[in-house]
Parts: structure tokens; sequence; C-alpha cells
């Protein structure tokens, strides 16, 4: 359950990328040339996984692409907005199993707003990022703050994060590595 809320984190902070501070955004350059419509146009992550317990290791590698993407976000001032549909595609393998086992879910209706901040080629967001479910477990109140690598170049805004996050609880230590990229066209 814990890797899904992970997949499920790491897969949508790339795809909404937005951010949250103290200043006004009105006075940052950067901003202004973030503000508009965008719509997603490609999506894809890249996650590893390793759970190590009593001298046992699990190693999970997860691809997702994303597909039929109508997803838009809007950067206003500071304050961004989302709406619209997108699938996600995910193939998993194990250490144990290495047949991969292909997951396609698909999100309509989907919307989320909260506010960022962004210094030249780096985007912070705060707020409610997506509706997400795996396994019937709906993951809607996902929040930031989460932090990515963007440019603009023209009218095309790409996005990346490369991240690794550990943890350890009662002698069982997780380690999720995460690539992501989400391309988006200005509207």
């Amino acid at each position: 359950m814990k890797l899904l809320n992970t997949i499920a984190v790491c897969l949508f902070f790339s795809l909404i990328i937005m951010s949250c501070g103290d200043d006004d955004p009105m006075d940052d350059p950067a901003v202004k040339g973030l503000d508009g419509e965008w719509k997603v146009t490609s999506l894809t992550v890249d996650l590893t996984s390793t759970i190590s317990a009593v001298g046992i290791n699990l190693s999970t590698t997860s691809v997702g692409n994303g597909k039929d993407l109508d997803y838009t976000l809007n950067l206003d001032n500071g304050n961004f907005t989302t709406m619209g549909s997108y699938g996600l595609e995910l193939s998993t393998t194990t250490s144990s199993d290495p047949i991969p086992n292909v997951v396609s879910q698909s999100y309509t209706d989907v919307s989320g707003s909260g506010t960022y901040t962004n210094t030249d080629d780096e985007i912070t967001v705060n707020g409610q990022l997506f509706d997400f479910e795996v396994d019937g477990v709906s993951f809607t109140q996902m929040t930031g703050p989460a932090t990515a690598s963007y440019t603009v170049d023209g009218d095309v805004l790409t996005v990346t994060q490369d991240e690794e996050m550990t943890t350890s609880t009662l002698g069982v230590e997780s380690i999720v590595q995460m690539k992501s990229e989400s391309v988006w066209a200005r509207q």
C-alpha cells in the first residue's frame, strides 16, 4: 500500500508541476513567463523501489506512460487550476516476478487548484494536485509542496523530477528512486 501511495505521489507531482511561497509572485519575472494555459502532451515516469527487511530484499521497477491526455494546467499569478482527463499505463516488474504486470487506468473530470512559486529553473506546487486511484484506494487528497526542475522553450514547458526518498521504520528500509518528465504546450 505504501508503494502504491509513493507511486501515485511521484507520478502526479511531475504531471501537475506548480509551487508555493511567501513572496508576491507578480514580482518574479519567471512567474510571468509561466502564466497561461498549458496542455500536457506527454508524461513518462520511471520508478525503482527497494524494500529491505530481515535480510530479505524486494525490488520493484515501474515504467509509466500517459495516454489519452486531455489535461490542462492554468498558471495565473502564483495560482493554478487543473482540469480534464488522462490515462496512465504502468508496467511493473519485481525481483520475484520478472514478467511485467501492466495496469491501465483512466481519470475523467479531474480538477484541482492551489498555489505555486518558482525560480528560473525550479517550480514548487502546493495544493490539491490530482484525482488518482489504485485498487480502489483514492489519493485525491494528496497535496504539496513538491519541487521539480523546468524549462520553457517557446511555447513548450518541460518539467523533470529526479528524486530519491528513503524511509526506515522498525527495521524495514524503503528506497524509492523516481525520474519523471511531463511536456506541456502553451494554448
